[in-house]
């Protein structure tokens, strides 16, 4: 690919840096797995971590209260990912400029904006990003290695920070894919090898320098969090049939560049240290996480460097018709999305509108604005009238995907977010239970983590342990009451129909 002028460098990183602050904040948790995480982050500020992902729980914990005059707990956390999500990018772009070549940057990065599972993982409190984040600078720091030796920084850095991420497991696969090409002639040169001892050592201080740092009781409990075996892997054959959704559209062009490739795979020996990471990082994918997907979330860095070398070489037919795939693709869905918002907020066509009302029987139309309205029309104008003046280049089918994406994502958040608050977040019932309680008066809870979780984002040291508060929660379907106590609130979330929830007044409480 030809070198991009600076002032599409410009646009498209305008345009990546919109999409990941769109949609970031102003909603509640809306997945189990967000709450699952909050919690582990109030873990790691009350110094007892229950989770090894030090690195992007550490860098929430920091943005949220940098924040916290201004955003909600879950919001401020959130900011952690946004700013994972542009390192990922950047990296991932990197990375291309220096393996692939200056032109593949661009084409990395939307190739990486445009896989499906990336979409909402990138606005969602999800510790993988922090993965996603250190693999794309590993692999940034290698194709510099073999230009100059301060790659080597890079890449220490990056084991640092694949350690800090998840554990001594990653770190060990971070090694790997930076020794392994070294099995090829062309990675041992004296560059590569002084780039690796320059590596060697920033890791060595780096890591002398934090257990100097942080205590080291606290270090052992996360030491022995971050080093067990899991004790459940996922099963292989699952997480194969759900890659190939959540990176799609990636795989298919990745698997038609090693095809196209194969009988010189040997002689590309830019490809050989994404090709470890593809095959390592589809290993680690077995991990067990907070949520079903995330851990697939660095797998997404070598497909969307395989899909740019790919799309380097595709030939105008095969690229013509993944192009228009993604013009049909957006705009059903595009179309769609504006029938269902039709029918949530207008009450037309009758019968969806009669069956989304059954879905959340809580929400009630008129939550949209003009405003938002109007950004989701120009958005979806903008896309259609822009599709013919896509140049005929190399990188334009992945442009269509990436800004396809990008169109989802703001139609979802600016037509829906109040209907999916009200079917699927945990803020309307939080709302309404912490409304219930007195200026000051504490709450027991005998629920579940994930609510208790949430609670405790809004009340603090108001919620208690044991039976020490005029005001219980509890969770069931039992209709009796507690002894001495009266019912003064019923609910859950819309969605969630078997968990109800109760809160009650109590006469007497234990001292």
């Amino acid at each position: 690919m030809q070198p991009t002028p600076l002032r599409q460098h410009l646009t498209i990183g305008l345009l990546l840096g919109l999409w990941i602050i769109y949609g970031l904040t102003g909603r509640s948790v809306w997945f189990e797995g967000e709450a699952v995480a909050l919690g582990q982050i109030q873990s790691l500020a009350s110094n007892a971590p229950s989770a090894p992902y030090l690195l992007a729980h550490g860098l929430a914990e920091l943005t949220q209260q940098l924040s916290s005059h201004w955003l909600s707990y879950a919001d401020g956390s959130r900011l952690a990912s946004g700013i994972l999500t542009a390192l990922a990018l950047i990296g991932t772009a990197l990375a291309a400029a220096h393996l692939l070549g200056p032109g593949s940057a661009i084409a990395a990065a939307l190739a990486l904006m445009g896989a499906f599972g990336l979409m909402l993982h990138a606005h969602a409190q999800v510790p993988e990003l922090g993965l996603m984040a250190a693999y794309a600078g590993l692999l940034y720091g290698i194709g510099l290695a073999r230009q100059s030796p301060i790659g080597g920084l890079w890449i220490g850095l990056a084991w640092l920070a694949l350690l800090a991420a998840r554990g001594p497991f990653d770190a060990a696969a971070g090694l790997l894919i930076t020794l392994l090409p070294m099995l090829g002639w062309r990675w041992r040169g004296p560059a590569y090898r002084n780039a690796l001892r320059l590596g060697v050592a920033t890791a060595l201080l780096g890591a002398t320098l934090l257990w100097m740092w942080l205590d080291s009781a606290w270090l052992k409990v996360w030491w022995s969090l971050a080093s067990v075996w899991p004790q459940h892997l996922s099963s292989p054959l699952s997480v194969t049939h759900r890659m190939l959704g959540f990176t799609w559209p990636l795989w298919p062009l990745a698997l038609w560049g090693l095809w196209y490739e194969r009988r010189r795979l040997a002689r590309l020996d830019a490809l050989h240290p994404i090709l470890a990471a593809l095959g390592l990082l589809t290993l680690l994918s077995l991990w067990p996480s907070n949520a079903r997907d995330n851990s697939l979330l660095p797998v997404l860095v070598p497909l969307a460097l395989l899909s740019a070398h790919t799309l380097s070489g595709l030939r105008r037919g095969a690229a013509q018709g993944f192009y228009w795939f993604g013009v049909l693709f957006f705009g059903f869905f595009a179309s769609a999305f504006w029938i269902y918002f039709a029918a949530i907020e207008w009450g037309a066509p009758t019968r969806l509108a009669h069956h989304l009302a059954k879905l959340v029987p809580t929400y009630h139309p008129g939550g949209i604005t003009p405003f938002n309205v109007a950004l989701a029309a120009t958005a979806t104008l903008l896309w259609v009238i822009t599709i013919p003046f896509f140049k005929r280049a190399t990188v334009r089918p992945i442009v269509v995907w990436a800004t396809g994406m990008m169109l989802i994502w703001t139609l979802t958040i600016a037509l829906f977010r109040p209907w999916l608050e009200a079917g699927w977040g945990y803020g309307p019932m939080v709302t309404s239970i912490t409304r219930h309680l007195p200026t000051g008066a504490c709450l027991n809870a005998e629920t579940d983590a994930n609510l208790r979780i949430l609670l405790r984002t809004e009340l603090g040291p108001r919620l208690k342990t044991g039976n020490t508060c005029s005001y219980l929660l509890v969770q069931g379907t039992t209709q009796e009451a507690p002894a001495q106590a009266q019912l003064i609130w019923k609910g859950q979330r819309p969605r969630q129909k078997d968990r109800i929830y109760r809160l009650y007044r109590r006469t007497a409480v234990s001292s």
